[in-house]
């Protein structure tokens, strides 16, 4: 597949990819960093469950379209198909985040957290749609370069408005404006500058999108019932703060601790690139060469979870206490079981990833299905009965369970010699 509008080196593709995915890492870092250290607690945790609803709810806006748009490297469907659906699930996001803070108990100050935080997620979901058409035609470096910009300046605007206000709504809506300003001068126009536009007339386009949508509705409710996984312990301590069973502060805490989890997942878009490379391998035939590319990625992953794990035992509780100014004394053995989770569920998505590769991503929902419906049952017995303890743990062996569960279904289902069709 030809590169568009100029030949870029391999390393610049990879530095810009690198330099977006990390800053989308750390901008959640400082997010919770400026929120805890600006404002009050209530306000803290206020936005600590928005941002995490937000997350439950991008899942609805991006569709788990992503991956599968950059994997079309045949482009069996058209960039305005894409377009198309992705509009309408980020129409669908916004309904179902409305539709969320009626059905559940919430604070006003809760609530309109939730809500600014599900729109800002809401712009990030139509970025993402260019930045698969950018990942798609191997064009990473594009998508870095607006991805970073975005989070950038979305990061400035939030920590000058709480010092300036120390209202997180006030931020929130700052981040909103900014975003959206972004998107029209990085995204589209990065889009337009390239060609990559769709410029031919669609037939039967209505049918062709809904066979899209078919084709990725068993990611979306893969992604969607991960994310009720990564969300439901939340749920739970906030349940249990509203109950007395927990103190004020206790979400915030939990939040701190599993940011670093929730980074190493975030992670597997330094790997971005690799996986388009592994599509193209599958699409040329060469499934050796996809395996062998796939155990790559998960052996650097594995040496770099030890050596993260080793890290975070050393020095990690005293470096979240400097960062977020709390107290965390006692809780490294909460930490390191967030941590553990967190790599098993960025080893997960490689498997998910490489069996999305070769079109069988349906088989990764039932197993998906029964951990959440474990999880459902038991997060919030867990947490009345151990505390921030009990979500961790809860969380872990969920990660452990969708590991052996991935793993095992691409050792089934894994190309053992010629190639097969792709979908």
């Amino acid at each position: 597949m030809k590169r568009t509008e100029r030949q870029v080196t391999e390393k610049e593709i990879y530095l810009w990819n690198m330099i977006g995915s990390i800053l989308n890492v750390t901008a959640s870092v400082f997010f919770l960093i400026a929120v805890t250290r600006l404002s009050e607690s209530a306000q803290s945790d206020a936005f600590n469950l928005g941002w995490s609803v937000a997350f439950l709810m991008l899942t609805i806006g991006n569709f788990s379209v992503r991956m599968y748009q950059a994997t079309d490297v045949k482009e069996q469907y058209s960039f305005r198909q894409y377009s198309v659906l992705r509009y309408i699930t980020v129409a669908a996001m916004g309904l179902a985040s409305v539709l969320y803070v009626i059905l559940n108990r919430h604070t006003t100050l809760e609530v309109t957290a939730i809500l600014l935080l599900c729109s800002y997620k809401a712009i990030e979901a139509i970025s993402d749609l260019f930045q698969g058409r950018f990942h798609q035609k191997e064009r990473l470096d594009l998508a870095g370069k607006a991805m970073s910009a975005r989070i950038v300046m979305s990061v400035v605007a939030f920590v000058a408005a709480l010092l300036v206000t120390h209202d997180v709504i006030v931020a929130c809506v700052a981040i909103n404006v900014v975003s959206l300003v972004c998107l029209g001068l990085f995204d589209i126009r990065f889009l337009y500058a390239t060609g990559l536009q769709s410029k031919e007339k669609q037939e039967e386009e209505l049918s062709k999108i809904l066979g899209l949508a078919l084709q990725c509705l068993p990611l979306f409710l893969n992604a969607f019932l991960l994310m009720f996984v990564f969300n439901e312990p939340k749920e739970a301590i906030a349940d249990a703060i509203a109950e007395g069973v927990l103190t004020d502060g206790a979400q915030t805490a939990y939040s701190v601790l599993f940011m670093p989890s929730l980074a190493l997942n975030l992670l597997i878009l330094v790997l971005y690139p690799l996986i388009t490379k592994m599509a193209l391998l599958w699409a040329s035939g060469n499934a050796k060469g996809y395996v062998m590319l796939l155990l790559r990625i998960v052996g650097a992953l594995m040496v770099m979870s030890v050596v993260i794990l080793g890290v975070a035992y050393l020095i990690g509780i005293p470096v979240l206490e400097i960062l977020f100014g709390i107290d965390l004394d006692g809780k490294r053995t909460l930490f390191l079981i967030l941590l553990a989770g967190g790599c098993c569920n960025a080893l997960m998505n490689v498997f998910a990833n490489a069996i999305t590769v070769i079109r069988k991503h349906y088989a990764l929902l039932p197993g998906c299905a029964v951990v959440a419906g474990l999880v459902w049952f038991y997060a919030h017995r867990m947490v009345n009965g151990e505390g921030l303890l009990g979500a961790g743990k809860v969380f872990l062996i969920s990660q452990v369970a969708l590991l052996l569960i991935d793993a095992g279904v691409f050792v089934v289902i894994r190309p053992k010699g010629k190639k097969e069709e792709c979908a």
